[in-house]
């Protein structure tokens, strides 16, 4: 029998060597299969995802592309309407008949619209049947305007625009507006604008993107707008894709002209133009694959530290389950000391499960109370935590908080303050209330009336400074206690008396223990506007530093008076912040809207750090709005100024320093200001004006004298005006008059 049980263990000897091999042999061939197909799942993944993410990259490109396209073609339509319906304009596009005042004002505003907007290439009027141009940085041959003239009259809308292609290759986008006759009509009249599409691309395609060919396709087929150079032969087989979808595979690859893409394309949302977007295969492989190295190195590391704890915990397994194992061969017992400690982690896990069932009760009942002290609901009845008179109770409420937030801190430090009271206020219970939102937490202190102990508010109070006077790091600890509490009524309003008394920190005005006295013995008088005046005028001028200086003081300067006006006044004094950023003051309703928001955002806030850089934000940005509209104001009067210039060209005396004195602007600050928006000095301006306006008298009056053209034109001196005459026209005003 002895040796038949030997040779049982022998078979099942879990220790022997052959055991071991078989064992490490099996694990080993098992778990390189599993990483095998673990790696092979986990890359063949990442390969879709990838390729899904960049198709989605690529699609929301075309979005943001289609949507700045459209708002510019759009700001060029509301360009048309606005200068269809200039009196100058609709009296030209009206009138048969030639009126120098009015072609000359006409000619000066389109100029002034090409100036502006720099895509414009010319502008030009269609009436009676016939397109010429009136202004432009380039004007087109005869050929072109035929093609305008063409194409405007087989148009049956003004949505219709269209693109022209010089013989350089150099392509122009028609955009106009007409009056017709009837409904899909043959245009009568109108005015047009011609988009120079090379200008508009670069606008469009500033930010360029690596590996990535944008096109853009009219619904003709015709390209408008690219970020590359693409060949005619490319434009015609990425068309052809669009209208038959031939050529696109199921992963979104093509090939063109021997090249590998990544194809996405979209409609436009609102004309119909089709947008294409081309990103390199070879470049998008590269960085798939940089991104799958990243990942496997990544992998491999992890799995490198798995496989090292692995070892370390079959270390630590093998050997107890090996002498285990010898215990059993050898029929031992276990021993005494075995079953005790199998009692105490017995114990130790029942603890455990026990305190996270605790936890989990006190975070329950927390809320309840909380909610209850908050807003009394008869519906949901009295958390039993804190009825009073069916225990002939009384309480006390005692609120904690620290200086500065650290939620980290607040659940240990309020079982460690639990604790201490227990001991020094002892026949008391103690309960907890933690405020997750708030952080800061709730002691319910209670006691049967016979013992008596917490009324005496001296006592109470000098335990908590004994409390709170062990700050840790810096961080001091505040509370707020309230009065004896006796009826279970009362309870929720001496709630909110502590908790006012706690937002007293957000000015750093509190003391360490505080009390419902404390309320009483600020100023409840209402505090003066004369207290921001300084922070306010600081902000107008632009002087965010003093501006942030005054708000701290201004801060110490209303400690003396009570919370509830300290809070008005700040929430007034923040739309007043605010409204300093306005054009227009803020009417009754939107000043309440602002004030109410404000308020809530402050009384909302921590501490006293948090109070201050709320205002610090509010000032920098007030500032920066401020500067914005300064400036702002200031380009309007540039503008309003070169208007004063067309009226006023013609005086003698008209000069740059009394210009920017009518203007209220310093004279260096306009002139960069104008040089900005003109593109030339002064001078040069005022020489350009009255030289075209002399040449144009010359044109209409042979009559008149030279010297006389000159006094007319502002020219004071005539060999001035003949010698800046022939700088700019190549010839002497008499010169000139010779050859009309």
């Amino acid at each position: 029998m002895r040796g038949k049980e030997k040779g049982v263990w022998k078979r099942l000897d879990f220790a022997s060597q052959s055991y071991r091999g078989i064992m490490f042999v099996s694990y080993v061939l098992v778990g390189g299969l599993a990483l095998i197909l673990m790696v092979a799942g986990v890359f063949s993944w990442f390969n879709v995802y990838f390729k899904e993410q960049v198709s989605a990259i690529g699609i929301e490109q075309l979005k943001q592309i289609d949507t700045v396209y459209n708002s510019k073609i759009d700001l060029y339509h509301t360009q048309l309407k606005n200068a269809y319906h200039e009196p100058a304009i609709k009296n030209y596009i009206y009138s048969d008949t030639s009126d120098f005042q009015r072609d000359y004002e006409l000619s000066r505003y389109l100029q002034n619209m090409i100036v502006y907007n720099e895509v414009i290439e010319y502008v030009g009027f269609y009436k009676n049947d016939t397109f010429h141009v009136q202004v432009g940085t380039k004007y087109p041959d005869m050929q072109e305007q035929e093609e305008v003239n063409k194409r405007l009259s087989e148009s049956k809308d003004d949505m219709e625009h269209f693109v022209l292609q010089s013989p350089s290759g150099e392509r122009k986008l028609c955009i106009f507006l007409t009056e017709r006759g009837m409904l899909y009509g043959k245009p009568e009249r109108g005015i047009v604008f011609m988009v120079n599409l090379r200008k508009l691309q670069n606008e469009l395609f500033s930010s360029d993107v690596s590996g990535s060919r944008i096109i853009i396709f009219s619904n003709s087929g015709t390209p408008l707008l690219e970020n590359d150079n693409f060949t005619e032969k490319e434009e015609t087989e990425l068309w052809k894709s669009i209208e038959n979808q031939q050529g696109l595979k199921k992963d979104n690859k093509i090939t063109i002209d021997g090249n590998s893409y990544i194809y996405n394309s979209m409609p436009s949302k609102q004309r119909g133009e089709f947008l294409v977007l081309l990103q390199d295969f070879h470049v998008q492989e590269a960085q798939m694959s940089e991104a799958s190295r990243m990942m496997y190195m990544i992998f491999m590391g992890v799995l490198i530290a798995v496989l090292g704890f692995s070892v370390a915990m079959a270390r630590c397994v093998y050997f107890p389950f090996k002498k285990f194992m010898e215990v059993l061969k050898d029929k031992a017992e276990f021993t005494d000391s075995s079953e005790a400690y199998s009692r105490e982690r017995t114990q130790i896990t029942s603890d455990k499960i026990l305190y996270q069932v605790g936890m989990m009760s006190a975070g329950y009942y927390s809320d309840r109370v909380l909610s209850y002290l908050n807003s009394p609901d008869e519906k949901d009845g009295i958390p039993d935590i804190l009825k009073l008179k069916d225990r002939n109770e009384h309480c006390l409420l005692i609120l904690f908080w620290q200086e500065y937030v650290d939620s980290s801190r607040t659940g240990i430090l309020s079982m460690e303050i639990c604790h201490l009271l227990e001991n020094a206020v002892q026949g008391c219970k103690v309960s907890v209330i933690v405020d997750k939102s708030e952080d800061s937490f709730l002691i319910l202190l209670k006691e049967p009336r016979w013992i008596n102990r917490i009324s005496d508010h001296a006592f109470i109070v000098q335990i908590l400074k004994e409390i709170c006077d062990k700050e840790e790091n810096g961080n001091r600890i505040f509370c707020a206690v309230s009065s004896l509490v006796q009826e279970e009524e009362d309870l929720p309003g001496a709630y909110k008396k502590i908790y006012m008394l706690r937002k007293s920190n957000l000015l750093g005005q509190s003391d360490t223990v505080m009390s419902e006295d404390d309320m009483n013995c600020r100023d409840d008088n209402v505090i003066p506007v004369k207290f921001y005046q300084d922070t306010l005028r600081a902000i107008r001028e632009g002087e965010e530093e003093s501006a942030v200086i005054e708000i701290r003081k201004l801060l110490m300067s209303i400690s003396p008076y009570s919370f509830a006006r300290q809070l008005h006044f700040l929430a007034e004094l923040a739309v007043q912040i605010s409204q300093l950023s306005y054009e227009v003051p803020l009417n009754n309703r939107e000043w309440q809207e602002k004030y109410l928001d404000h308020y809530m955002k402050i009384a909302a806030l921590q501490d006293q750090n948090q109070l201050k850089r709320f205002f610090e934000q509010l000032i920098t940005n007030s500032c920066l709005e401020n500067k914005v509209v300064k400036e702002k104001n200031l380009r309007i009067q540039v503008v309003d100024s070169l208007d004063y210039i067309q009226q006023n060209y013609k005086n003698p005396d008209i000069c740059v320093d009394k210009v920017a004195e009518k203007f209220h602007i310093s004279v260096s600050y306009y002139s960069k200001l104008f040089n900005e928006f003109v593109g030339m000095t002064f001078p040069e301006y005022i020489n350009d004006l009255r030289l075209s306006f002399a040449k144009e008298l010359l044109t209409a009056n042979s009559i008149i004298s030279i010297k006389r053209v000159a006094e007319i034109s502002g020219f004071s001196n005539l060999s001035y005006f003949s010698a800046q005459f022939k700088k700019k026209y190549g010839f002497t005003p008499s010169g000139y008059r010779k050859i009309l």
